[in-house]
């Protein structure tokens, strides 16, 4: 990678999105790009809170979503390389319960499979009236509750179904191995090691503040050219599916000791079978399909081969995207659930790749 292309490429970058907000009418984002573990920029934009009038930081904490399966993912690749579990262990293996199940495919299900949501999962339980915050999130009664009252929807093994149960799931089934409480280990297994400071895997309010930072304000969708503050809820059972919180910096971090080579997380073959699809499939507002490993979205833009995650959230829409092979990350968080934070990150990527196509003649003392 051409290092001057890419110094002229962040710049254009970050004119580009001070144009892009001025001309979105959106409450606010963060991104940041990372080289090889190297900040490049770590620029906010908007408001955090409207109502406050309070200026977006790029130290501002976002809800992260589905960011959280890449975490409890990895904390099952940390135990497999332990050799505490396999793989292709059945999770009735480690929560025995479920072979009371009215439906025996359960009996067949995998740790892979739900991983890579492949095991047929229901998406959201019974109800789901919780993502509207309409009703608390879970308890792991009821959510235990619910995935005894619902069978399968597909057959395990045979497409990909994506799953938010599934993940809870995979919580339990870590807490069951590892002998501690899911928060506990996730975060002394992942988040303190790589020295994530703002990055916590549950909502857990103090005075309006959290341990670690302060939470941006999601927002809805505009009505009559208003939008309304939601309220954080704390996911409960299903904080190994979406509880996450974090900064666009720590995720950064994160998805940079993801690459092959970093020498953390994990080893290099765990990372490769991470981020090897293991399904393909169409998303909406996707031109083309996408991929899914065992917790990472595998994704192309132009020439370039992409892991790493979306989130979706009540008031908040967040993506992440690294490319392992040059090294790149680039993360978008914004704080209303219309944001734009995949067109952001796709935006940014086909720009470095231009400057980068174009470094000879964009300047003549590059090299």
């Amino acid at each position: 990678m051409n290092p001057e292309a890419l110094e002229h490429s962040i710049g254009f970058i970050k004119s580009w999105l001070q144009l892009r907000y001025e001309n979105e009418d959106i409450p606010g984002f963060v991104v940041a790009i990372a080289h090889k573990g190297q900040i490049l920029m770590n620029e906010a934009y908007g408001y955090a809170d409207l109502e406050q009038a309070i200026k977006m930081t790029p130290q501002h904490v976002f809800r992260i979503a589905s960011h959280s399966k890449t975490f409890t993912a990895t904390a099952v690749m940390l135990l497999a390389e332990e050799r505490a579990l396999r793989l292709d262990d059945y999770v009735t293996d480690y929560l025995p319960w479920l072979k009371d199940h009215q439906d025996t495919r359960w009996l067949k299900v995998t740790l892979r499979q739900l991983m890579s949501h492949g095991a047929g999962v229901i998406r959201d339980g019974l109800a789901n009236d919780y993502w509207a915050l309409e009703a608390p999130f879970p308890d792991a009664a009821q959510f235990t509750r619910e995935i005894m009252q619902t069978g399968l929807v597909l057959d395990n093994n045979t497409q990909m179904k994506y799953t938010n149960y599934g993940y809870s799931l995979l919580g339990l089934v870590i807490e069951a191995v590892s002998g501690q409480p899911y928060d506990e280990f996730v975060t002394g297994r992942i988040i303190k090691p790589l020295g994530l400071d703002n990055t916590f895997p549950e909502y857990r309010p103090k005075n309006g503040q959290t341990p670690h930072g302060t939470l941006a304000t999601g927002y809805s969708r505009q009505d009559n050219k208003t939008r309304l503050p939601l309220a954080h809820a704390d996911t409960r059972a299903m904080a190994p599916a979406t509880g996450f919180c974090s900064t666009a910096q720590d995720l950064c971090t994160y998805f940079t000791a993801h690459m092959g080579g970093s020498g953390q997380l994990l080893s290099d073959e765990s990372k490769k079978e991470m981020q090897r699809a293991h399904w393909q499939a169409t998303m909406p507002g996707q031109p083309s399909p996408r991929g899914y490993g065992l917790g990472l979205i595998t994704d192309k833009i132009g020439n370039r081969h992409l892991v790493g995650h979306s989130g979706g959230f009540p008031g908040f829409i967040t993506n992440s995207e690294a490319d392992p092979k040059d090294g790149l990350v680039v993360v978008a968080l914004t704080n209303c659930i219309d944001g734009p934070a995949n067109s952001i990150v796709t935006g940014i990527y086909k720009i470095i790749s231009y400057f980068q196509e174009h470094s000879l003649s964009l300047s003549p003392n590059m090299t």
